[in-house]
Parts: structure tokens; sequence; C-alpha cells
């Protein structure tokens, strides 16, 4: 195993943080019986359309839960990608 495990982790973890849901499971998977681990395997899955989170939150974790782990950032790129997500919404207007 190696880092990229724990930024997909990290990734899923973001996104039920902000969600209250991993990003795998949806309403018709459960309904359904549908597989979160197919789901997750696949890499498919989707953000509320509540715009609640800038599109910046949603591209890193999108990079985050990438289904190649050579894709994925590594925590340093992460780090990175997260200051400047927060110095864009610092100069953002309210």
């Amino acid at each position: 195993m190696t880092e990229a495990v724990d930024i997909w982790s990290l990734g899923c973890t973001l996104y039920a943080m902000a969600y209250g849901t991993s990003p795998f499971e949806t309403t018709q998977q459960s309904e359904h019986g549908g597989s979160i681990a197919m789901a997750a395997m696949g890499g498919r899955f989707s953000f509320p359309d509540d715009g609640q989170y800038s599109e910046s939150f949603r591209e890193l974790v999108k990079a985050m839960v990438k289904v190649n782990p050579d894709e994925r950032p590594d925590i340093s790129q992460v780090r990175v990608l997260t200051v400047l997500m927060l110095v864009v919404l610092s100069l953002s207007p309210r």
C-alpha cells in the first residue's frame, strides 16, 4: 500500500464531512440493492446540486478519489491545493 490509499480515504472523508454521506452511496443504491463497492471501484459518484461548496473543493475531492492511484495528488499537492483554495475563498466577496 502507498500514500495514495490514504489520499483516497481522505477524499472520501472530506466528502462525507461536507455532505453527510459516502460519495459512493446513493438513495438509488440503497433502495435497489446496488453495491457501494462496485461504485467505488468504478469511481462513480456525484455531488449534490446544492452549491454549498466551491468548485475548487469539488475538484480537490474528485482528484483525491480517482480510481487510478497514480492520478491522485500526493499529500504535498493536497496541502498546496488546499492553501490555494483557502486563499481564493478569502479573496472572494461574500
